[in-house]
Parts: C-alpha cells; structure tokens; sequence
C-alpha cells in the first residue's frame, strides 16, 4: 500500500532547496539576550515592548547643558556693577577711636597728676622734716648757752642717755673750758636714714667751732639729738 502523506523533505538530500531551514534549529543557534548594564534602568527590546525610537521627552529642567536652578540658600553670583552684586561694607566711623583716645588720655594725665601730687606731698614731708631736724639742734644748743643743762638732757637720743645719767651730764657741760656764746646752722642732710646737721660754734674770743649732730627719729615722730 502506497502512503499518499506527505513526507517531511530531507534538508541534507542533494535535491533540496538550500533556502529551506529548519526554524526550531536557528532558534537553538542563537546567543542569549545581553543583561542591561548597572544603572540602566530601561528594559531591553522585547517583542511585546518594541524599543522607543526618536528623540527624548524633555526633563524637568529642560534640554541637556542647561543649568539646573540654584538650590535654597546658595548665594548668588556677583559681578561687577550686576544682578547679584553685594553691596560694598559700610564705613566704619572714627568716633569710637576718639572717644577711647580721649578716656585713655584723660586716665593718663590723672596718673601724672596723682603721681605729681604724691611726689609734691613726700617732698614737704621730707623738707618739714629736716626744718623739725633743724629746730631740734637749735633748741638743744639754746639750752646748753642758757646753762639749762636739763632741758638739754632730755633733747638728746635714748643712746646717749643710756650711757650717761643727766647728773653726769649737768657736770660735764658745766665744766667746760671754753662756753660759746653764739652759732650758726650750716647745713642739714639726710644721710642712712638719719638727719646731719652741721653747726658753727663761735667763742667770745672771736674763735669758732664747727661741730656735727646727728638727729634720729624715736618712737612715733619725736627728734631726738646724738651729739
């Protein structure tokens, strides 16, 4: 019995045509589809989603090149004499300088008038010390010319005193060869803290003495002499 089907025609037969192919084999041949790069986000050409040819739908912020808009709180671009330009600072004025010129020499000339005054003030103190020095000698000889020995006595230094009673002291100035019967102060200095005061002695006959007492200062503010 003859089979009238029709038989699947034999690709490798030499009388087939060469434009015939299986297509099962084709689809077995061919590579698989290349996976989307990293960050590139648009599917690969499918057949039920056909690539999008043309041009792109413009972004939010226009065509490519175009400068996105400044973010909030950037600051603006300055040119010279142009939109965004800062303004030049505002001068600052010199009445602050002054017036702290002022104060600071104000406070200055305070200071030298402080300074003036407490040096003006220990200068009379000394110069009214060494007048009291002074009068302190001539009140201590006033008494020897008068003869009034103890007076004198107690015009001299705790020094003296401690080495000599006035008994002795009355005796010694009462036998003295020579009394003078005038003097002259000379000078008086301050010299290792104690007063110097030089003293001219002069005799009745027409002789002079020169002699020097040292006046120390005792207890608060007394004068003593230290022949």
């Amino acid at each position: 019995m003859n089979d009238s089907s029709p038989s699947t025609p034999d690709p490798t037969s030499p009388g087939q045509s060469p434009s015939w192919s299986d297509p099962t084999a084709s689809a077995a041949h061919e590579p698989p589809p290349i996976p989307p790069a990293p960050g590139d986000m648009t599917p690969p050409p499918t057949e039920t989603t056909p690539q999008a040819s043309g041009p792109m739908p413009p972004g939010p912020y226009g065509d490519s090149g175009q400068h996105y808009p400044p973010m909030h709180g950037a600051y603006p671009i300055a040119g010279p004499g142009g939109p965004g330009a800062f303004p030049p600072p505002p001068r600052r004025s010199n009445r602050g300088w002054w017036i702290g010129g002022s104060i600071a020499l104000l406070v200055l000339i305070l200071c030298c008038g402080c300074v003036g005054g407490f040096g003006y003030f220990v200068y009379r103190i000394a110069e009214d010390t060494e007048d009291d020095a002074r009068e302190a000698v001539v009140t201590y000889l006033e008494d020897i010319q008068a003869e009034r020995y103890g007076d004198a006595y107690d015009s001299l230094c705790d020094e003296v005193r401690d080495d000599q009673t006035e008994q002795e002291f009355v005796d010694e100035m009462s036998s003295r060869p020579k009394k003078f019967n005038d003097f002259e102060v000379t000078d008086t200095s301050l010299e290792d803290g104690d007063y110097l005061v030089k003293v001219t002695l002069k005799f009745p006959d027409n002789t002079t003495d020169r002699e020097r007492y040292n006046v120390v200062i005792e207890g608060e503010s007394d004068l003593r002499v230290c022949p």
